[in-house]
């Protein structure tokens, strides 16, 4: 073979090695690539999915029996509310006290109550836990039937829902206090849950 056809032979095969590397390149990458869907994500090897009601759904297992959990914020979301401070033993025993102020104006009512709502769905159905409604002090028809319950009542274990600018959990012997404003409140209350499953530290 001639000089110049043995350059012209080489120059093709180089060429077509780099055609048949480029194709092999296109066929094998979108195997690599997984592009992240805004309404799922992976979190300490949980899946979670972003229904149309809003919710972040995972599954979880318990007794056996695996189940839907739903949460209002994705663990991403709520990985941000600080939890401080230190639970004793008196928070193993059951039921959990969960208790609020019903002084507070109409629009922060409405959240404790949705905090409230949503822990105890929750540590009932989800942890098979039992709990009380509670209130701060007496002073309306929406209290009458239930126990008033503050922190300060350290012989049980209470959760306290709490109207409050900054969002945050405090956790101080037998009582865990959940605090923040509006959504914000719902919110730490999602993180306080993302804890007891286990999802969370």
């Amino acid at each position: 073979m001639k000089q110049d056809q043995m350059e012209s032979f080489k120059a093709f095969v180089i060429v077509l090695i780099i055609l048949v590397a480029i194709g092999a390149a296109a066929l094998y990458i979108p195997t690599l690539y997984h592009p992240t869907s805004p309404n799922k994500l992976v979190y300490n090897n949980f899946e979670f999915e972003k229904k149309n009601d809003g919710f972040w759904y995972t599954q979880l297992q318990r007794n056996g029996t695996r189940y839907d959990v739903g949460l209002r914020y994705s663990p991403k979301e709520a990985e941000t509310v600080p939890i401080r401070g230190k639970l004793n033993e008196t928070f193993l025993q059951q039921p959990y006290y969960v208790t609020f102020d019903p002084d507070a104006d109409a629009t922060e009512f409405k959240y404790l109550a949705l905090g409230v709502a949503e822990f105890g769905l929750n540590i009932v159905r989800g942890m098979g836990r039992e709990f009380v409604t509670a209130c701060t002090k007496n002073v309306s028809e929406a209290c009458a039937d239930h126990p008033i319950v503050t922190c300060d009542n350290d012989d049980i274990p209470v959760v306290y829902f709490k109207t409050a600018n900054e969002t945050r959990v405090r956790l101080d012997g037998n009582c865990m206090t959940v605090e923040g404003t509006q959504m914000e409140l719902l919110r730490a209350t999602d993180r306080v849950l993302y804890h007891f499953y286990k999802i969370m530290p």
